[in-house]
């Protein structure tokens, strides 16, 4: 009878689990730690375009540009000048083009062409770019820009997902520098002169908001105080101005602009303040930078009446005019609330000592027989008209316009009408010189995704009335411009695709530009892979725990 063979649990360890289902069940283990080590697949991270979509941006910032400059008005020949300027800093990106992203920066914009200052400094992408370009110039002179030492530096960086709005980022940086810069400054004489720092910042970008995106540019400039007629007024930079342009397929666009802060001064004058976009202030001069009257001889107070000031500066603003006072502080020898034309003032002469005069008598040489001084109006003594504050002003010298720097075209820009309006030149209705200061307003335009915006931070007019003339005097008497300058240009467009053609901004892979959704791809592997770890630790405690075949 065969022996009857029971199976019973043992109670050794070591005879639980054969050898090689052991080295399996390693094996199996080793290989899920092995696919936590593996990164997961890119469906997170951002994907690649598969194809460029319309993103496109640009800005400029330009810090001084002549309208026009004639010294006829001030007795001289010199040739007039018009459309010259100084320290321009342009980029763009455009995602649909072959060159995506460019910065450029020129010292001067006018010729004559082989001048060193008129050269172009770019880059652009691709290939992205890690470090800017730099190029510095020495101080000097051209035509009649006296200039200090300049910095240009562009920065072009383009990563290919930015076509499609799958990666945010800079693109572009364009940037000039002047460490100082002037309009006829002869040193001692100077028609307009920006003695300290002065620069202009063009940057484009793409951003992301959530799930969209959109292309941003932005323009400012940064300076300091701007003297005006040999100092006889100046202007303060209190705030910098800054221009901001954007447009996202989904969320559409916006223009931002901040105006400038001025406070404008003169010798006799109270401080003004300019603080809102389309403020403008006129400044009324004699022939010897003092202040002047009104032309009808009447002098008004801050309430535009006749009264207490001799010094006239105009403030315009929101639709009311105010006239500015004469600083009581700087009243040369006046009494505050005298303003009558038989009040005589106190001035200092060139000898230091103090020389009493009629209010509005100009300064003049006394006659052969040491009799009452006649009208000096020259430039410089010789008794030709033009004299005062354009006395000793270098000679304007030579320079035309040049082309704009080149940069990518952008699609579907819409055109700004017309031309931002200034402070329009005062007419010359008598003696003395006319200083108008603005703070220009935004001009900006949209057709469906693109936005364009232009602003001026700053315009100056300077008009001269006709000299006084002795009697018997047959020399010309000419009135007119002498300068319209305009400084931070600054000008932003931006463009978005049209959102029914595609998913602007959003992650396409191959939805067919349809936005993608249900629950994230890696959320899912983590649990997957969370899932197959329980498992493969259960059974392996699973299988340490049965029982192995008794020897």
């Amino acid at each position: 009878m065969p022996a009857r063979v029971d199976l019973v649990t043992p109670a050794e360890p070591d005879q639980g689990v054969p050898s090689t289902t052991r080295a399996r069940l390693k094996a199996a283990a080793l290989g899920v730690v092995g696919a936590l080590l593996v990164p997961l697949p890119a469906a997170a991270a951002p994907a690649p375009c598969e194809q460029a979509l319309r993103y496109a941006a640009q800005s400029g910032a330009q810090l001084m540009r002549i309208g026009t400059l004639d010294l006829g008005p001030a007795g001289r020949d010199d040739q007039p000048i018009k459309n010259v300027g100084v320290g321009d800093a342009k980029s763009a990106l455009v995602a649909q083009s072959p060159i995506n992203a460019a910065a450029l920066g020129r010292v001067l914009d006018g010729g004559p062409a082989d001048s060193t200052l008129g050269e172009v400094l770019q880059q652009t992408a691709p290939p992205t770019h890690k470090k800017s370009e730099r190029r510095k110039h020495e101080a000097t002179e051209a035509g009649p820009f006296r200039l200090g030492a300049s910095e240009l530096t562009v920065h072009a960086q383009w990563d290919p997902r930015m076509a499609c709005g799958n990666v945010a980022g800079p693109a572009t940086r364009a940037e000039a520098e002047l460490r100082r810069a002037g309009v006829l400054d002869g040193g001692d004489a100077a028609l307009v002169r920006v003695p300290g720092k002065i620069s202009g910042l063009s940057t484009t970008a793409m951003e992301r908001r959530g799930p969209a995106a959109r292309a941003v540019a932005a323009a400012s400039i940064a300076g300091g105080k701007v003297r005006l007629l040999g100092g006889a007024v100046t202007v303060e930079i209190v705030k910098p101005p800054s221009l901001l342009a954007t447009m996202s397929g989904a969320d559409g666009g916006e223009v931002r602009y901040q105006p400038a802060v001025l406070e404008v001064s003169g010798e006799g004058f109270e401080t003004v303040r300019l603080d809102t976009a389309g403020d403008n202030v006129e400044l009324r001069l004699d022939e010897n930078g003092e202040p002047a009257p009104e032309p009808d001889g009447v002098p008004r107070n801050d309430a535009g009446q006749g009264g207490a000031a001799d010094g006239h500066a105009t403030l315009h603003r929101a639709g009311f005019n105010v006239a500015a006072r004469r600083d009581p502080d700087h009243s040369k020898g006046d009494k505050p609330g005298k303003g009558h034309a038989d009040d005589k003032r106190v001035h200092k002469g060139t000898s230091g000592k103090d020389a009493v005069r009629e209010p509005d008598a100009p300064a003049g040489k006394p006659d052969a027989n040491g009799g009452a001084a006649t009208p000096d109006v020259s430039k410089d003594g010789s008794g030709k008209p033009g004299g005062g504050l354009f006395s000793g002003l270098p000679k304007v010298g030579a320079l035309a316009p040049v082309a704009p720097l080149p940069l990518p075209s952008l699609p579907g820009v819409p055109p700004l009408a017309g031309t931002e309006p200034g402070p329009e030149a005062v007419p010359a209705t008598g003696p003395g010189t006319t200083v108008a200061i603005s703070l220009g307003d935004v001009r900006q335009a949209v057709s469906g995704h693109a936005i364009a915006a232009k602003a001026t931070a700053m315009t100056i007019a300077i008009t001269k009335g006709p000299d006084r003339q002795a009697y018997g005097d047959s020399a010309p008497n000419r009135s007119g411009a002498v300068l319209d300058l305009d400084m931070g240009l600054l000008e932003v467009a931006a463009v978005a695709p049209e959102p029914a053609g595609a998913a602007s901004g959003v992650a396409g892979g191959d939805a067919g530009g349809l936005p993608i959704t249900g629950p994230r791809v890696d959320v899912l592997a983590l649990a997957g892979v969370a899932l197959l770890i329980a498992g493969a630790a259960a059974l392996i405690f699973g299988m340490r725990g049965r029982p192995g075949p008794r020897p």
